[in-house]
């Protein structure tokens, strides 16, 4: 090198100093007087801390002077490391001395740190510069995030304020830093495990080279105008992190950041250290954000943070908690241990396991608690949790509620068109078979519970009377009389010792179809409830005998409507007897696809969500010894394949196994059927890559044929093998977009991005795509109108798609089920103008105006419980079925199979919250108004302090009515609620402290 390049190589720096100088030069000029002050004062601790004199002459700081320096800025940085807001200007002061406070520290660690000399530091002031150097590493650090370097000089640093050396027998204080510097260490804590996590993978945070601490000098930096950075060469071993969490997640607790301790934990996968840190104060915050989060996470992680709440929640005596936990986590046996947990709370044992037993029933486990109630000693407690379980009064409460509302009086199909209001387009055709259905099916939707109407079963009028008027069901013709008997159950839902006698006198109809109908309002009337008698099993078994030699239509509808009947009346609670029944109609060969289908579809509801071995083997043996006699486009079929479906609903990778056999089965079949089982397999989990599977699937199927070359024929044979096609193909998108909306619908995120994956469908997709989108947004809104998704359903309604068209109409029927909206309202009856014309489109238009006013108002078809925290997945089993159903309308409810309607009646449930109170010195319930809050539910995850769970409440006595986003609370402390989630029957109980 010449001396000219020389010069120019040393004129760099000098030219990069002045640079820095003139900066520094401009920072200090905008300085007041008090932070030049603050500057200047930290600029000489600082070089007294690392043992550098005053000026060239001056001699070295002693020790002691060297420790008070070290102790005035852990000072100063304990109070700057108090507030948020901002950089603190001590840390922004300090953060230029990093550099030469890491160097300094380095060399005293290369002396050991014996503090033999008079200006060296001993272990201990190490230790306390260590504390210093880690907070001002926590903004200024300069060797990137990944070195870690807040963590590794925490771990060299002091265990509380005294500067006392840290042990593995006790936590680190981390009080005197403050919550910023907590949350920073949380983060380096969190990478560094995943290093030690990642094996062979050497990483600046990890590498494990015992030096010591020994200061090294790193190598020249890529530009010459950077200082040469000193690394920090240190092993950080597991057990240090262990402990370092240990003295972090108190820390977080104790100052109401439940969130980022339950986080971290869940990193360092050590969710079992919350035990002993949980009590009755802050337990609710960290199980609510448990329980929260668990949609976000991946199995089996989702799994472990339910069980940790379900542990939790058992730890602090929260049995109802729990009970919701063990049915979210679908584990029947930890549901009975909570329910008989409660006997070690003497004094309210009986109120505890009555609103456990609610929370069972309302969520359709109440089965699970039969055999504990049966076995428990005789006394009113037992006959009272016997009629819970059962389901025995809900008619009466819900008539009660009815009474005190002011609703009782019965409604016409009339009162619900107010047709004259609508401007019709001219005359339709308004006395035909249709019309009398629809009405058959508004007449039963409207007064749905209320056990009286004024067109089938008024109770003032005998059979005679009855059959000699121009009753609405003689008025049907031919399979139109089937619904129109079977809204007899409809009308009589609950009430079994009040409604069977109104079925009874059709059960001898010679009419094949009344009698059929008759049969399928058994079902009805018997659903959600429990008997020891099996009303239902009794009067349905005997139909549903097949004798040898083809069958007269009649005869088919009364078996088919039996079997239906079993699986409405026994949904979600499998009896071994009715499970006998139907295998042997599933397996026999001779019987049509309409049969096997009914009865497949009949065993999936009863068995719903559990996997059960028996059902599982029947219907894979009959999918692969019949599967080329079922293909994919005919109704049986793929009632056949939902009933598998139902089967596996919230399993997750259970039905993997499942899914592998099904594809021996016949091609045709096996894509539709794989689609099913996936689909409720994942229905209510939220998983995002289940949801990006079926979205490859709607691509897939939606992409054109491959254009033929010129001159190339096909031949008629070709043409229907094509068209035959893309049905089956069709049946399997209409299934794939719903399933985005059902494994979406869990949680608010998932649904939002379903929302935006359905826009996107509706615009590019093709028919089978676009059919299935109104309905997709219906579930992701059941009984929930989103004033938004009104105008786009509103403008499908009119779609040049006559199916999309259908589909819109029942959306809008769907979404508002039991509200009375008034916009819809007004949609439906410009809708039925506007169709007068088209008997179809009519009679979906009735069945949502049905749907609109479902028990006057006061059901709902909404899934969700709890608030929102379980889904029911019987509810969810009847919505999906229903909606596969609609796929093909001609051929299911525009059709003969207009009678699947009634699949929605396991998830209809009263809306309603009724408070009970214990009767004094008997184990009974009776009803008690209360003064209360109602109004729009407020998510208070990881808020702190108390935050208010409702806004824009007001003031009722209950009964009252809760819609979906709504919520309910005491409006006086004169009582305690023994619910976690004020929904449906809520037990109470005098407040021992309260005062007048």
């Amino acid at each position: 090198m010449t001396s000219t390049e020389k010069g120019k190589e040393n004129e760099k720096p000098a030219a990069a100093g002045k640079k820095a100088g003139k900066k520094g030069q401009k920072e200090e000029s905008t300085l007041s007087e008090e932070d030049l002050e603050l500057q200047q004062h930290l600029d000489s601790l600082v070089g007294t801390a690392i043992g550098e004199p005053k000026y060239e002459t001056a001699p070295v700081p002693k020790q002691s002077a060297r420790r008070d320096a070290i102790e005035e800025l852990r000072k100063d940085v304990r109070m700057a490391s108090e507030t948020v807001a901002a950089i603190p200007k001590a840390l922004k002061f300090l953060g230029r001395h990093y550099a030469r406070l890491k160097h300094g520290y380095f060399k005293e660690k290369e002396s050991g740190g014996s503090g033999l000399g008079d200006t060296s530091l001993t272990a201990e002031d190490l230790r306390m510069l260590a504390d210093v150097l880690s907070v001002v590493a926590m903004a200024y650090s300069d060797a990137g995030e990944e070195a870690c370097e807040s963590l590794k000089f925490r771990l060299e640093g002091s265990a509380n304020a005294a500067g006392d050396l840290p042990t593995r027998d006790t936590l680190i204080d981390l009080d005197p830093w403050g919550q910023e510097y907590a949350r920073s260490l949380m983060g380096e804590v969190t990478r560094a495990w995943h290093a030690l996590d990642g094996g062979d993978k050497e990483t600046e945070a990890t590498k494990v080279e015992d030096q010591g601490g020994d200061a090294k000098m790193a190598d020249a930096a890529e530009e010459d105008s950077k200082p040469p950075v000193l690394e920090f060469k240190r092993a950080i071993e597991r057990g240090e992190l262990e402990h370092l969490v240990d003295s972090i997640v108190p820390f977080q607790l104790k100052h109401s950041c439940e969130p980022d301790a339950v986080d971290l934990l869940l990193e360092v996968e050590h969710l079992e250290k919350l035990d002993r840190h949980i009590d009755e104060h802050n337990y609710g915050r960290v199980c609510l954000y448990l329980l929260s989060s668990c949609h976000f996470l991946p199995p089996p992680e989702d799994r472990i943070v339910l069980e940790c709440a379900y542990k939790l929640y058992t730890q602090v005596k929260q049995y109802p908690d729990a009970s919701i936990v063990a049915i979210k986590l679908g584990d029947s046996q930890r549901l009975r241990d909570s329910f008989l947990a409660c006997d070690a709370l003497k004094e309210d044992s009986f109120l505890l396991k009555c609103q456990i037993a609610y929370i069972a029933v309302g969520a359709n486990h109440g089965a699970d608690l039969t055999q504990i109630i049966e076995d428990m000693e005789d006394g009113d407690a037992k006959e009272t949790l016997e009629e819970i379980v059962s389901n025995a009064k809900l008619s009466d409460h819900f008539i009660g509620v009815a009474r005190d509302l002011d609703v009782v009086e019965a409604k016409t199909p009339e009162d619900v068109f107010k047709q004259h209001l609508v401007e019709s387009r001219g005359a339709g055709a308004i006395d035909t078979a249709r019309q009398h259905l629809a009405n058959a099916f508004v007449n039963g939707f409207v007064n749905a519970g209320f056990c009286k109407d004024k067109l089938v079963c008024d109770p003032e009028e005998d059979a005679g009377e009855n059959v000699s008027k121009s009753n609405l069901i003689f008025k049907n013709k031919d399979h139109g009389k089937i619904s129109a008997t079977a809204s007899i159950g409809l009308i009589s839902l609950w009430d079994v010792d009040g409604g069977l006698p109104m079925v009874d006198k059709y059960l001898y109809s010679k009419d094949m179809n009344i009698l059929a109908g008759a049969l399928l309002a058994v079902g009805i009337t018997c659903a959600g409830t429990q008997s020891d008698c099996d009303p239902a099993l009794a009067l349905l078994a005997e139909h549903i005998t097949f004798d040898e030699g083809e069958m007269s239509p009649g005869i088919l509808a009364t078996k088919i409507a039996s079997i239906m009947g079993l699986g409405l009346a026994y949904a979600g609670n499998p009896r071994p007897a009715v499970t006998e029944l139907l295998v042997p109609i599933i397996t026999d060969d001779t019987h049509n696809s309409d049969v096997v289908g009914a009865a497949g579809l009949s065993l999936g509801l009863i068995h719903a969500g559990t996997a059960d071995d028996e059902a599982v083997q029947t219907l894979l043996q009959v999918l692969m010894m019949r599967g080329s006699e079922l293909p994919a486009h005919k109704l049986g079929a793929r009632l056949l394949c939902v009933g598998l479906g139902l089967l596996f609903v919230g399993k997750g990778d259970e039905a993997d196994a499942v899914l592998e056999v099904i594809k021996t089965v016949d091609k045709d079949l096996a894509q539709y059927c794989a689609c099913i089982v996936e689909t409720m397999a994942y229905a209510g989990t939220g998983n995002v890559l289940k949801v990006q599977q079926m979205l490859a699937m709607v691509c897939k199927l939606c992409e054109p044929p491959a254009p033929k070359a010129e001159g190339e024929k096909t031949t008629k044979e070709e043409e229907k093998k094509e068209k035959l096609q893309d049905q089956i193909d069709g049946e399997t998108n209409f299934v794939s977009v719903l399933a985005i909306a059902l494994i979406a619908m869990a949680e608010d995120v998932g649904a939002e991005m379903a929302h935006r994956n359905l826009e996107h469908i509706l615009q590019f997709g093709n028919k089978a795509a676009r059919k299935a989108v109104p309905l997709a947004y219906a579930l992701l809104h059941m009984s929930n109108p989103e004033v938004a998704l009104l105008d786009t359903l509103g403008r499908l309604t009119h779609d040049s798609e006559q199916e999309v068209a259908h589909n819109a109409i029942l959306a809008l029927g769907l979404m508002g089920a039991g509200t009375n909206h008034a916009r819809i309202a007004s949609m439906l009856r410009a809708l039925s103008g506007f169709y007068c014309k088209d008997s179809q489109s009519l009679f979906i238009v009735r069945c949502s105006q049905g749907l609109l006013h479902l028990g006057k108002g006061l059901m709902t078809l909404a899934p969700g419980r709890a608030d929102r925290t379980l889904l029911s997945q019987v509810a969810l089993s009847s919505l999906a079925s229903f909606m596969f159903a609609c796929s093909d309308m001609k051929d299911s409810i525009l059709g003969t199979g207009h009678y699947l309607l009634y699949l929605l009646v396991p998830a209809m449930r009263p809306r309603f919250v009724v408070t009970l109170q214990q009767e004094e010195g008997k184990d009974q319930l009776k009803h008690k108004p209360v003064s209360c809050h109602v109004g729009q539910a407020v998510d208070t995850v990881g808020q702190a302090g108390k935050p208010k769970t409702i806004t824009g409440f007001q003031t009722h006595n209950t009964p009252v009515l809760l819609g979906v986003g709504e919520r309910m609370e005491l409006a006086t402390e004169k009582y305690i609620s023994m619910s976690p989630v004020n929904e449906s029957f809520v037990v109470i109980k005098d407040n021992p402290d309260y005062q007048e």
